[in-house]
């Protein structure tokens, strides 16, 4: 999710995308191969009505949700599927119809991505040290945004994940983003039918070698299945002692 204070102007949206776009093909070097440390954060699953997106998701699967944030720039709010291992499923929707009136361009663009119903908007990798962090955005020449990600039920700002580039230069490409964050705040997994124990894989668009150009090399420790769609995320399959759990709906559409 976008952070809360985040207005791109569809011209410097547009602008930027451009720009991520050919820096790409830049590719990783030695140096960030040797300290990755990526590994799946969480996957943004947007749905027409938060409740009961999260209903039918909790019922399909047999993971509880917990409550999450809301987002008063962007009218938009979240629930939490923990899916093990730190790893999570973020459900969210737009919840205030006043700020699509306002024309705000986030809630805009996800109500249209979401007109035909659930489409996975988007997901992120996860680096264990701001250094890595930005050796990745100076690869990507993209900035690294560190203001808060909403703010919890109670008003609060919620954790700041610092983050590199922000989604709307990543997501609508079909592609992830990148965050830092030390891991001493987790996503517990709740008592339920279902156990979680992490994701065992995502099924992407693309290629590899685009992937790759992106990603870096060490693209080759992720769980990536590559079905020859266009770019975006389309299933994920989640872990459990029984078996692996699997969860399919939309990619979004791509900018």
């Amino acid at each position: 999710m976008s952070d809360t204070n985040f207005r791109p102007h569809r011209r410097d949206l547009m602008t930027g995308l451009a720009a991520a776009g050919s820096l790409i093909a830049t590719g990783a070097s030695a140096q960030d191969v040797e300290a990755s440390s990526l590994e799946i954060d969480h996957i943004s699953l947007g749905v027409q009505n938060l409740f009961e997106g999260s209903e039918r998701l909790q019922r399909e699967t047999g993971i509880p949700s917990i409550q999450g944030r809301w987002f008063p720039d962007i009218g938009m709010a979240n629930r939490y599927f923990a899916t093990g291992d730190n790893t999570y499923i973020e459900v969210e929707s737009v919840i205030d119809p006043f700020a699509i009136a306002r024309k705000n361009p986030i809630a805009v663009d996800t109500y249209a991505q979401l007109a035909g119903g659930d489409a996975f908007l988007g997901y992120v990798l996860r680096v264990k040290s701001r250094a890595e962090l930005d050796r990745i955005a100076k690869r990507l020449g993209v900035t690294v945004v560190a203001a808060p990600l909403g703010v919890r039920v109670d008003g609060v700002p919620s954790v700041n994940y610092v983050r590199a580039p922000d989604t709307p230069l990543a997501w609508p490409r079909g592609l992830p983003n990148f965050i830092f964050w030390d891991g001493t705040v987790t996503k517990p997994v709740l008592p339920g039918p279902v156990k979680p124990t992490g994701i065992a894989w995502l099924e992407v668009g693309g290629t590899r070698a685009d992937m790759e150009k992106w990603v870096g090399d060490a693209v080759s420790r992720l769980p990536f299945r590559y079905n020859g769609k266009p770019a975006g995320l389309y299933a994920v399959g989640i872990k459990s002692p029984d078996r692996i759990i699997e969860v399919r709906r939309t990619a979004r559409h791509l900018a």
